[in-house]
Formats: C-alpha cells, sequence, structure tokens
C-alpha cells in the first residue's frame, strides 16, 4: 500500500508511543539526521513492520517497531525496496481488529462531542483530556468530521471564544 500522506488512526497508545519514539531519537529524522528543529514541524513516526501485520495496536506500537523521519525520507521508505509496496495477505492479520478499531474511536468521537456541547473546556483541554489531537478536535467541533454523530456542528450549537487556546 504506497504511503498516501492521510493520517490513520494506529490504537488508544499511539500519541504516546509517537512522542516517546520522537525523544528516544532525540527529535532527528533516524536517516538524514535533520533535527525536528531545523525542520520547522514534528517529524513522522513509521512502522518498520506495517501496522496490518500485527493482531493488536500494542504489539504494532512498540517502540522496537517505531522510528522517527522526516516526510521526504519517509516518502522514500514507502517507495523504497525495504518497505512492501503491496502488504502480503499471508502475513496480515484479520481479525475483527478494524471493528474494534472503528468503535474505539467512534466512542472517542463520541466522548469528544459529549465535552464540546456539554462543558466550556477549550479544544485544547479536550484534545489533552481525551488524547485526541487537538486539529481532529477542531474539526469536530467545526463539523469537519464525525458528522454521523450530529445534525449540526457543535460550533453552532456552543460556540467558544475565540482565544490562543481554541
Amino acid at each position: 500500500m504506497p504511503y498516501t500522506g492521510k493520517k490513520k488512526y494506529y490504537g488508544p497508545n499511539w500519541l504516546m508511543q509517537r512522542r516517546r519514539a520522537r525523544k528516544r531519537d532525540q527529535y532527528k529524522c533516524q536517516i538524514c539526521g535533520i533535527h525536528e528543529k531545523e525542520y520547522g514541524q514534528e517529524l513522522s513516526v513509521h512502522h518498520k513492520k506495517p501496522f496490518v501485520y500485527f493482531e493488536s495496536y500494542e504489539e504494532a506500537n512498540r517502540l522496537q517497531n517505531l522510528i522517527s523521519l522526516c516526510e521526504s525520507c519517509h516518502r522514500q521508505v514507502h517507495k523504497g525496496e525495504q518497505h512492501p509496496s503491496s502488504f502480503c495477505l499471508d502475513k496480515i492479520k484479520f481479525t475483527n481488529h478494524r471493528n474494534v478499531v472503528w468503535t474505539q474511536q467512534q466512542k472517542k468521537a463520541q466522548q469528544v462531542l459529549e465535552l464540546l456541547l456539554n462543558t466550556d473546556l477549550s479544544l485544547r483541554e479536550i484534545s489533552d483530556q481525551t488524547g485526541l489531537s487537538y486539529g481532529n478536535v477542531r474539526r469536530m467541533y467545526r463539523g469537519d468530521s464525525w458528522k454521523m454523530l450530529y445534525e449540526r456542528s457543535p460550533q453552532s450549537i456552543r460556540p467558544r471564544r475565540k482565544n490562543k487556546h481554541n
């Protein structure tokens, strides 16, 4: 499966493991050596062995399976011979994992929606409390994602005041 640049859900421990991998790698791309400060944004964290080859997200997200890369090197890894361009069907763990992940995502989205509609927490605070990225919380707030959970955007129902944290 070629690298598409789209964000995927890698389980509830992903954000923590991603942070740990970047810290372990001293915030440097492990191929070209560029530092996040010089790069100007957070590095990507790549699964050495593809996520779909594991039965659980805990196994897939082990630090030993993660490596920090800049986007340029990340694209090269996904294009290169060292990464499968198509998955070997016999290695993919076909379980109900996708349904479990979908259910977990939906529960997390419902939790965020509850906080958006019933509290005065800032988007950043909701992000911190739920472990969901600030961008995902903001997309839900604006009505750009998980539209099947509501008829009107949380922003139109319970607007938050504009400040640097929203």
